[in-house]
């Protein structure tokens, strides 16, 4: 393979990790694979993080957009896919890891399956040490609308994207979809493109006490639930591609509410969603997702 320069564009968008990103970029510049460049986008932080990032500006090892406000990520990642050049981008979030040959993996990948446009390869939860906290299962890759209907185990974590769709696809900046912005992308790219898969563990997300998500709440995933159902309810390929889904999409967010109640401590009230998810697709009880969170809620509401 004789790849255009660079092969693979890496988009990181950051806010206030300035404490973190460095040990991100050690991962990314120590990748196998010398076809790529890094594109950060800083959302405005308040702390040093455009200081440390300027010095790896200067020296050519990537380059820095800075917005003017914090405009989140959906935005930055869009900036990023804007400004890219690769043939395939990748996405990464500033506190996340790479293993060595992410990238020299990913081009073995496409010089065999020159057809896919949309891949990914898999990833694991580990704890600021490098240690695997949670290896994380993945659905068979056989029919991708099915699967992701049930939840988002693509995060925006180890996925490549060709040009044709970097290129076209946006994120929905809408400040409603914070946080589950990479979940609405997914389901509307993949209501157009197979997805593939790397069946390799080649990235890390790293579990410390900022992650964003332990920010979210139950009444901001019911409102971005009622906001994807309309988006789709009015588009008519969306509404074409997932009429067989639709009523499985509805009730994993339902799901995945109760995930959260759970870890907020409201355990009745995630078997509430339980419930709620169940009267709308009944065969979501037959799920593992499904069980585990029913067993936390159960156990802890009787404790």
């Amino acid at each position: 393979m004789s790849p255009e320069q660079p092969f693979f564009s890496v988009i990181i968008p950051t806010y206030n990790r300035a404490h973190l990103i460095e040990g991100t970029l050690k991962h990314v510049f120590g990748q196998s694979y010398p076809h790529y460049e890094v594109i950060v986008v800083d959302n405005c932080s308040e702390d040093n993080t455009a200081e440390v990032l300027a010095k790896y500006a200067a020296q050519g090892k990537l380059q820095l957009i800075r917005h003017d406000r914090n405009y989140e990520r959906a935005k930055s990642r869009n900036t990023g896919m804007e400004r890219a050049a690769g043939r395939y981008v990748t996405l990464l979030d500033s506190d996340d890891i790479l293993f060595p040959d992410y990238l020299r993996d990913a081009a073995q990948f496409i010089l065999v399956n020159d057809e896919a446009r949309i891949f990914h390869s898999l990833y694991n939860i580990v704890d600021e040490s490098g240690k695997t906290v949670y290896r994380m299962r993945f659905p068979t890759i056989d029919r991708g609308r099915r699967h992701i209907v049930n939840g988002n185990y693509l995060s925006c974590h180890g996925v490549f994207m060709a040009r044709e769709i970097y290129q076209h696809y946006r994120f929905d900046t809408n400040p409603a979809l914070t946080g589950m912005e990479d979940y609405e992308f997914w389901l509307r790219v993949l209501a157009d493109f197979p997805l593939r898969r790397l069946k390799k563990y080649n990235s890390a997300l790293v579990q410390h006490s900022g992650r964003s998500f332990k920010a979210f709440r139950v009444e901001d995933t019911l409102r971005q639930r009622e906001y994807i159902l309309d988006k789709f309810a009015k588009d008519d390929n969306l509404r074409e591609k997932y009429r067989n889904d639709i009523k499985r999409l509805d009730c994993s967010m339902f799901v995945y509410a109760a995930v959260q109640a759970n870890f907020a401590g409201a355990h009745h009230e995630a078997g509430k969603y339980l419930k709620m998810a169940a009267r709308i697709d009944p065969t979501v009880v037959l799920t593992r997702r499904f069980w585990g969170v029913f067993r936390v809620a159960t156990m802890k509401h009787s404790t």
